[in-house]
């Protein structure tokens, strides 16, 4: 997991719900300073993401973005999934926070 995030930095490769594999791993060895460090990150690039699709026009999400919507969309729902292994209150209250709203969004037909 080390690996993976110093060959493909957020920089330079921008998160998506390929990265929670790596981030169980840490979430698994109980490495959790770093699996937070990459969780929000990935938090944070999902909600600008689903921020975007669900400020425009539903009509254009189905015809544009359709998959990377549902994409991100099951990125948070990951996200949200895993919370619950982090033995921190704080940042647990802080991802739910940003994605809490997405969890009820419905995926476009």
């Amino acid at each position: 997991a080390d690996k993976f995030f110093e060959a493909f930095p957020h920089m330079n490769f921008p998160y998506d719900a390929s990265v929670v594999s790596f981030i169980n791993i840490y979430l698994r060895t109980r490495e959790y300073d770093k699996a937070k460090k990459h969780l929000r990150i990935l938090a944070n690039e999902t909600a600008d993401h689903l921020s975007f699709y669900e400020s425009i026009d539903p009509d254009i999400v189905q015809s544009s973005f359709q998959n990377e919507y549902v994409l991100r969309l099951r990125a948070s729902q990951n996200i949200l999934s895993v919370l619950d292994s982090i033995p921190d209150d704080a940042f647990q209250q802080e991802i739910k926070t940003l994605l809490e709203k997405y969890r009820q969004s419905r995926v476009p037909n």
